[in-house]
């Protein structure tokens, strides 16, 4: 059976808090699993999940949780500022 993940938008939202939120990160390193759920994450999926990942940690730097943050912004605007909406012609050709 294939492990359980996070969505983007999850991991979108667990970085950014890991990344500002002082308050959650501690409650993160105490409980993952419930922080987890404090972000919305389903209990199946979290049940899913790599039971490593679910133990009480020490989180790295927060500078390096704000570092991923800026590149996960980054990449999200460059995702959508390549997106090209399709241009039709109606009428007959030039």
């Amino acid at each position: 059976m294939a492990k359980a993940t996070l969505t983007t938008e999850q991991t979108r939202q667990l970085v950014h808090r890991l990344a500002t939120d002082d308050a959650y990160r501690s409650r993160f390193e105490a409980n993952p699993a419930k922080a987890l759920a404090e972000l919305g994450v389903d209990g199946s999926v979290i049940d899913g999940l790599d039971a490593q990942c679910l133990q009480a940690c020490k989180l790295g730097s927060k500078d390096v949780f704000q570092k991923a943050n800026a590149n996960l912004d980054e990449a999200t605007a460059q995702a959508y500022s390549s997106f090209l909406v399709p241009a039709l012609r109606i009428g007959s050709p030039r």
